[in-house]
């Protein structure tokens, strides 16, 4: 079990090390999966019925989920065979998408 402070590209990669792009495909499907178990949980935990009973905490977990799995197809998209220039590409692509979305009048200030 890991527990310490933690950067989710390390421990998708140490947890998937024999992970490569013959398995992109099934990684795509598989986030599509985990974005339907998290609108499932939003909507039950916001609707007034709630009958599966979910809260925050299960929306919280299945959007977890999503990034595990965005994480490895992040990581198998990428070109470089090690690792840290895996990361740093990744990194970079993700500040620069970041950036792009404070930018945007449609990003929600706060």
């Amino acid at each position: 079990m890991y527990n310490e402070r933690l950067n989710i590209l390390d421990v998708v990669e140490l947890a998937n090390k024999d992970k490569n792009m013959q398995d992109l495909p099934r990684r795509i499907i598989k986030l599509g999966e985990e974005y339907g178990e998290l609108s499932q949980a939003y909507l039950s935990w916001t609707s007034k019925n709630n009958h599966r009973e979910k809260c925050r905490v299960d929306v919280l977990e299945e959007a977890i989920d999503c990034m595990i799995v965005s994480a490895e197809i992040a990581l198998s998209l990428c070109k470089d065979d090690l690792f840290a220039l895996r990361a740093a590409e990744i990194e970079q692509m993700f500040l620069m998408k970041i950036n792009k979305w404070l930018a945007s009048k449609d990003f929600p200030h706060c």
